[in-house]
């Protein structure tokens, strides 16, 4: 990238963005008129995006954020005690309904098996969702599903709902089963699936598939129609990261706010309303009125093999199969498991699981062998679990105790700090474009943190349990994934929510403020939590963990009132009277030292204990007479002194990562011991997206894994995930920084190509090589900018002051040190892409 390049075609940028402001002014006006009337055209379609609404899709809901471009004004349309309403409001609705029996959750008995039933009846709930409307995924499941062999006595119920259309009938399935049958979009669908045949069974009315109701509805109704020896039941669609623990994201049913749910083929849908889903305590109750003990639960949503789903699951089961990660939807659970049944039907449900698991890894290693490149390590990253649920009583016991220690670490700053570094280190699931994820792994956890567990037996109990209950199956891109994750949203959980949506209103061409943005992820985290907490208060001891959150989250989430009342009964006298540690306030001081050979040296002098990290932000300089910019490539990793940990060193930055022999920007999306992986944005085939991609620190090498839609819904943990391929158009897009004095237009923060795009195929490679890329456009000589970033446990970010280096055309150093000219002039790659 050639600074004087950069610098004309970046001003040539401006200048014409800064001719067309004005007539963009001038129809803005109009906008509102055409805006309204195009609401009243779209009727019961799902809304993605509109020119003046901005519809912030989140966790699987749609919580609407409304911003006028014209005045500049947002309303949040979802209010801060509207979640608290809807959850109480459905509770009141579900408990007073007349037509439903209220039963106290007592521990279940095993079903009541007639020697003359069937062998086994499989109970698929399949919610189709926009897997289906989009990609027509569900009617693949069921068009594999047919071409397995299904014995006699051997039952395939498939129930659908929750998709906008289906697309069954496509040609893509002519001469297939699937094809002959009509599946409801505005209805329950149920179809008994056998070896070359779909058999519909009739619909049932419209209803929610996030409804406890329609859960419980069908399993009761299965069983009874189809009464077997053995039973299983697989849930099929989405898994959720936020709030964690939901699940089947219904397409055509919103939740109205009020305890019921809106069916959007009779009426228009508001802004204010988002699709239903199903929460955990949904999930226990379908199960528990469904009156059925499953010899096995199998979960082909992305994300739920926790904890918190397997806890919830527990009395309803004996075993479950699930994955850690996003499941490739090329895969699912795989279906051969109906042969393997239909070869010996005396298999029990611990026999089919363990056939799933080897299924699964069979399946990840021959898409990974088949495949090169990203593909390869998508599929690599495949993880599934098998997990004996009788042993979750006694799980959820010690895991109280975990949750209690845990939130005793908010009493001590280097504890609370330990903590934080632990579940750092842990390999993390669900990650969203260039945000890490906010599932980690179990076992990586417990061992990691395993010194701030000396007062407690639990973490060895845990460990126990997982080896004797617990089996997990992997690809080789995963290298910790034990099989059962706990959530644990990441120490830059905040500022990678602020930048999720500011980008979102960015892409979009919004207008907004630092109020407003602030506004939105205050809504979402109470949105987040109170779900994660209410899907989780089952679980004795659950107040601990949700106390902690709030320590953590206080300046943005406050726990419900049973939480503190819970702690408060059951704190240790000598914490009582303590005060927890203060996210609002930071001691971290520190000093910079340079030398003439390059070297730098920075010590934190104070504040050391609650340091978490600390980065070194690279920053590409090009300045001339009416332009100035900072081109942000990202930050890496600086290990403290092992025989000093408060002192940091580093040299002067000149090797960075290269993609097709450019230099490219990094966002760190998980750092362990063995790997590293990043993102890196990009528009590949016009699209912007972000490229994911590994580095084995053992052998040093790059391994390109898969592409992610800048766009993509939102904390939905989904399949649409894709790969590059040859002859795919890829520019790298770069956060730029710009301070003009251009007539007309003003300072800027952009995301833009810099360079020419290329045409990939199979030796583009990541790699290593020389930083130094660029001239400045009116010297004979370029410069980089760097600077500490120091990462507290809270994710706050302390920027030291700026070091520059200055290097002549041949890449000698002509000059280097401390220049607190650039100080307040610029930012990081973290910050520049939430502007």
């Amino acid at each position: 990238m050639e600074n004087n390049e950069v610098n004309e075609e970046v001003k040539a940028q401006v200048e014409a963005e800064a001719e067309t402001k004005a007539k963009a002014k001038k129809k803005k006006e109009k906008k509102p008129a055409k805006e309204k009337k195009a609401a009243k055209e779209k009727a019961v379609r799902k809304k993605s995006r509109a020119p003046l609404v901005a519809l912030i899709l989140i966790v699987g809901i749609f919580l609407r954020v409304l911003v006028c471009a014209g005045v500049g004004t947002m309303v949040v349309n979802y209010y801060d005690d509207q979640y608290k309403k809807n959850r109480a409001a459905r509770h009141t609705t579900e408990e007073e309904d007349p037509d439903e029996t209220t039963t106290e959750e007592t521990e279940p008995t095993e079903t009541t098996v007639d020697p003359n039933a069937d062998d086994w009846t499989i109970l698929v709930y399949m919610c189709g969702s926009n897997l289906e409307s989009r990609s027509g995924i569900a009617s693949e499941f069921i068009d594999w599903m047919n071409d397995e062999t299904i014995a006699d006595g051997v039952n395939v119920i498939v129930e659908t709902g929750g998709s906008l259309a289906w697309n069954n009938t496509d040609p893509y399935f002519s001469g297939d089963s699937v094809q002959n049958v009509t599946i409801p979009a505005n209805g329950l669908g149920r179809y008994k699936v056998e070896h070359d045949n779909v058999i519909d069974l009739g619909s049932a009315p419209a209803a929610s598939m996030g409804s406890a109701r329609t859960l419980s509805d069908f399993i009761s109704w299965g069983a009874s129609e189809y009464p077997a020896q053995k039973y299983m039941f697989v849930m099929w669609d989405h898994g959720f990261a936020e709030p964690y623990g939901c699940m089947e994201h219904d397409e055509v049913f919103y939740d109205d706010g009020n305890g019921g749910t809106v069916n959007s083929f009779d009426q228009t849908v508001g802004d204010d309303l988002y699709n239903d889903c199903l929460y955990l305590d949904e999930v226990r109750t379908g199960f528990m009125e469904g009156g059925v003990h499953f010899d096995l639960i199998a979960f082909n949503t992305c994300l739920t093999a926790s904890i918190e789903v397997a806890s919830a699951v527990a009395p309803y089961g004996d075993y479950m199969v699930a994955s850690q990660e996003s499941i490739p939807a090329a895969i699912g659970i795989p279906v051969q498991y109906l042969s393997f049944i239909s070869e010996d039907t005396s298999c029990t449900g611990s026999d089919v699981a363990d056939k799933i698991l080897e299924l699964y890894e069979e399946q990840t290693n021959e898409y990974t062998n088949q495949y090169s490149g990203d593909t390869a390590e998508f599929f690599s990253k495949g993880t599934m679990s098998k997990i004996n649920l009788s042993c979750m009583e006694e799980f959820d016991q010690y895991m109280s105790e975990i949750w209690m220690e845990i939130y005793y670490t908010a009493y001590d700053m280097d504890e609370f700090t330990a903590i934080q570094t632990a579940a750092s280190a842990c390999e993390n699931y669900g990650s969203e474009g260039n945000a890490p994820g906010n599932l980690i792994d179990l076992r990586s956890f417990l061992t990691e943190a395993s010194a701030i567990f000396a007062d407690t037996d639990a973490d060895e109990q845990i460990l126990a349990l997982l080896d004797e209950n617990v089996d997990s199956v992997y690809g080789t891109g995963r290298h910790e994934s034990q099989g059962l994750s706990m959530y644990y949203p990441n120490v830059s959980y905040v500022q990678n929510l602020k930048a999720t949506y500011e980008a979102m209103l960015n892409l979009n061409g919004i207008a907004y403020t630092d109020d407003q943005v602030n506004q939105i992820v205050d809504t979402c985290i109470e949105y987040y939590f109170d779900g994660y907490v209410d899907n989780i208060d089952f679980i004795d001891g659950y107040y601990w963990y949700a106390a902690f959150l709030e320590v953590r989250f206080s300046n943005y989430w406050t726990a419900p009132a049973a939480v503190a009342t819970q702690v408060q009964s059951n704190i240790l006298p000598g914490y009582a009277s303590q005060s927890t540690v203060n996210p609002q306030t930071s001691d971290i001081e520190y000093e910079i030292v340079t030398d003439d050979s390059g070297n730098i040296t920075l010590t934190i002098t104070s504040g050391q204990s609650s340091v978490i990290s600390v980065e070194q932000n690279i920053v590409n300089y090009s300045g001339s007479d009416d332009l100035e910019l900072f081109v942000y490539l990202g930050s890496r990793a600086v290990e403290a002194d092992p025989n000093d940990p408060s002192v940091y060193q580093s040299g002067i930055p000149d090797e960075w990562v290269r993609f097709n022999d450019y230099v490219v920007p990094t966002f760190i999306l998980e750092s362990t011991e063995d790997h590293i992986t990043y993102a890196t944005p990009a528009e590949i085939n016009d699209e912007w997206a972000y490229i994911v991609f590994g580095y084995d620190i053992a052998t040093g090498e790059f391994s390109l894994q898969y592409c992610i839609r800048a766009d993509s819904l939102a904390n939905i943990a989904n399949n649409d995930i894709f790969t590059l391929n040859d002859g795919d158009e890829v520019s790298m897009l770069f956060y730029i920084q710009g301070y003009s004095d251009i007539p007309g237009y003003e300072d800027f923060v952009s995301v833009r190509p810099i360079y020419e795009p290329f045409t990939y195929d199979s030796s583009c490679e990541f790699n290593i090589d020389t930083l130094h890329q660029s001239f400045d456009a009116d010297n004979d000589y370029f410069i980089e900018i760097m600077n500490f970033l120091i990462k507290d446990s809270f994710g706050n970010i302390i920027a030291t002051e700026t070091i520059e280096s200055v290097y002549d055309t041949s890449g000698n150093l002509i000059s280097f040190g401390i220049n607190t000219d650039y100080d307040g002039r610029y930012t990081n790659l973290y910050d520049a892409m939430s502007t």
